[in-house]
């Protein structure tokens, strides 16, 4: 593993374990507030909208990472293009700087919080004995590593890890991005 690798995990542990334990805790309230309003809604107590689900469906917005992380492997990879044929836009490197400290940030909040979240599903299974809190957090394994990877995968293109110093790789990865933005206005968030 190469030093900008380590780098890059270095830095999402080391946001995780400021982050891990408010954020997971919020998580986890979260979660336990779900299934307390689902209680009282299956009472006929609880009515309107579900104002834990929508904590939940606020704070992990993959809409918002989607932006961070787009973002990043875009002008990255656009800067890595530019620097391979010469142009060193300082003020373009500085923002992919700044973009790659934000989605570490987010990064580490999404996936402290939903651990918290599965903590709380997989008490909740543990006291009705039902599978439904291990689905949930066989779900929440996949999503923190979906995270991951695009956190990893756009940090590596931003600070031009081979291959993506060269200029054919960056490329790609430009008009991965564009496609990829291209593709989400076409269809839509739903």
């Amino acid at each position: 593993m190469g030093k900008e690798t380590r780098e890059i995990l270095s830095r999402l542990v080391c946001e995780m374990r400021k982050d891990i334990w408010f954020f997971a805790s919020c998580g986890a309230l979260v979660g336990f507030l779900i299934i307390w309003q689902f209680r009282l809604r299956e009472m006929g107590i609880a009515e309107g909208e579900s104002w834990p689900s929508a904590l939940f469906g606020d704070f992990v917005s993959f809409n918002a990472f989607g932006l961070i992380f787009i973002g990043l492997l875009g002008l990255g990879a656009a800067a890595a293009v530019l620097n391979t044929v010469g142009i060193k836009w300082r003020r373009l490197v500085n923002t992919v700087t700044h973009l790659e400290s934000r989605l570490v940030q987010v990064t580490s909040a999404l996936m402290s919080f939903t651990v918290g979240v599965s903590v709380s599903a997989l008490v909740h299974s543990l006291f009705t004995t039902t599978l439904g809190g291990i689905k949930l957090t066989f779900m929440i394994l996949l999503f923190n590593a979906m995270l991951f990877v695009g956190f990893y995968s756009s940090a590596l293109v931003a600070r031009r890890v081979e291959p993506f110093n060269r200029w054919w790789a960056s490329t790609l990865m430009l008009v991965f991005a564009l496609g990829m933005t291209i593709w989400l206005v076409v269809r839509g968030s739903s």
